[in-house]
Formats: structure tokens, C-alpha cells, sequence
């Protein structure tokens, strides 16, 4: 509060008085009274209305974008899964095998331009000499394969019903064993060697009727 001139009449005195307790009266500007910085650069800055529209059309955006990622993969473990689908699914899961023709084949004797696949992955005609893994053969030296596949000309059976029907028998040329095949096994900084080697019991055959 600021001082005031010392009176010399009694008029100054009573404005003297007057002066103080307006002053006294007026209340004094406190730290609640007193506008805050934060609200005087809000009051500067313009209004949150441009603030909450560009938030939400940012929140839009993400939210689109989630959804496309979401659908595309989606997408993907679909295609997926209908290709592990079509794996699985045999060779004549969509058509059927006419029971005239295999029976037929299954009738017919071995002749020129007739190819059987064998269980060990081995396409064979009659003559053909094939190298099989080990097989027991009987006392005249013959044995029958297991077919999984007949080739007749154009048409071709791969029925285990008709193929059951068919049989494929081979003589026995030799017994053999396979080239060696070395194993070496080796841990680092523990002094462990170890090998070893390998030859496989092989059975020579050669292909002498397919019924």
C-alpha cells in the first residue's frame, strides 16, 4: 500500500481516511485469483475443435488400416489352407475309375508297351533289371513287387481295388552290396570323433511277367 502525503487540514485528513479504507477494502490479488499461464496460452491459442477432428480422423485411418491387414491375412490362411487341402486329396477324388477297363487290365497278360511302378518308386516293363533293396526270394529265385500304378498304352490304373488284381513277378539275378558311405561325426572343443561307414544289402532282379 503506498503512502500517503501528511495532512494539514482536516478536509485532506478525511480523504486521507477515506483512501485507506477503500484500499483496505479492495481485495488483494491472490495466486487463485490470478489467471494461469496454461489458461492464458489456451485463451492465445484457437479453439481444440481443428485438434479433436484431426484426432479422430487419425484414429479412422489406424482403424481402416487394422481392418485391411486383418482381412489380408485372413486371405491368406485361406489360400493356404485350400492348397494343404488339395495336397492331401488323392488323384481320384473327383472323378471315377471305370471298373470294365481295370478289370481288363487286371485280365491281361504282359505285353509290348505295358509299364508297372513298383513299391520302391521303380517304372519297370518286362526285361527291365532294377536294383531293389534286399528281398528274400523263394527256392526257384522268384519274387512278386507290390504294383502301385499300371500303365496300358493311353490308359492308366492307379485303383488299389484293380491294382490288388494285378501282380508282377522278377527273378533273381544277384545279390549285392551298395558303394560304402562314410559317417564321421566330430564336437567341437570336447575331443569327440567318431566314424563309421556303410553299404547298403541290395537285391538285383529282373522283371519277368506282369499279370
Amino acid at each position: 500500500m503506498t503512502e500517503l502525503p501528511q495532512a494539514t487540514s482536516r478536509r485532506e485528513l478525511r480523504e486521507r481516511e477515506r483512501a485507506i479504507e477503500l484500499a483496505r477494502s479492495r481485495p488483494q490479488p491472490g495466486r487463485r485469483d490470478r489467471p494461469s499461464r496454461a489458461k492464458a496460452v489456451e485463451k492465445a491459442r484457437p479453439g481444440r475443435s481443428g485438434k479433436v477432428s484431426a484426432a479422430s480422423s487419425k484414429r479412422r485411418g489406424s482403424r481402416a488400416r487394422t481392418i485391411g491387414s486383418r482381412l489380408l491375412s485372413l486371405a491368406a490362411m485361406l489360400f493356404a489352407g485350400a492348397i494343404v487341402i488339395g495336397m492331401s486329396l488323392p488323384a481320384n477324388a473327383f472323378y471315377s475309375t471305370s471298373t470294365d477297363s481295370t478289370n481288363t487290365l487286371a485280365a491281361s497278360s504282359s505285353k509290348a508297351g505295358q509299364s508297372v511302378e513298383v513299391s520302391n518308386d521303380e517304372k519297370v516293363e518286362v526285361g527291365t533289371v532294377v536294383v531293389l533293396d534286399r528281398i528274400a526270394a523263394d527256392k526257384d529265385g522268384n519274387i512278386q513287387l507290390t504294383p502301385v500304378l499300371l500303365v496300358d498304352g493311353d490308359t492308366i490304373t492307379h485303383d488299389a481295388q484293380a491294382l490288388a488284381k494285378v501282380t508282377v513277378t522278377a527273378q533273381v539275378v544277384g545279390d549285392e552290396r551298395g558303394p560304402k558311405i562314410v559317417i564321421q561325426k566330430f564336437k567341437n572343443k570336447t575331443g569327440y570323433k567318431k566314424r563309421q561307414g556303410f553299404r547298403a544289402d541290395l537285391t538285383r532282379v529282373k522283371i519277368t511277367g506282369i499279370k
